[in-house]
């Protein structure tokens, strides 16, 4: 087997997920549905979101945000 084929059989990364946490019990902040269109707004960039998110309290990884994103964790679609 090539490196290459060892590498797809891999599969995603399924580490545990921080931000899905985050998402699933959200704080009071009233109307949540703003900060879950931003979670799923393309252009809006990972590293805006996790600022964004800091400056309210919440510490994100922007890796874990981007992979969360992407679907790549372990998060159910």
């Amino acid at each position: 087997m090539s490196f290459a084929e060892e590498l797809r059989d891999q599969g995603p990364n399924r580490s545990p997920c921080l931000t899905g946490a985050f998402l699933r019990n959200p704080p009071d902040w009233g109307d949540f549905a703003e900060v879950e269109a931003a979670f799923n707004d393309p252009d809006i960039p990972h590293s805006v979101l996790t600022r964004a998110l800091r400056a309210r309290g919440i510490t994100l990884n922007t890796n874990s945000l981007g992979r969360h994103r992407r679907g790549e964790c372990q998060c159910p679609r």
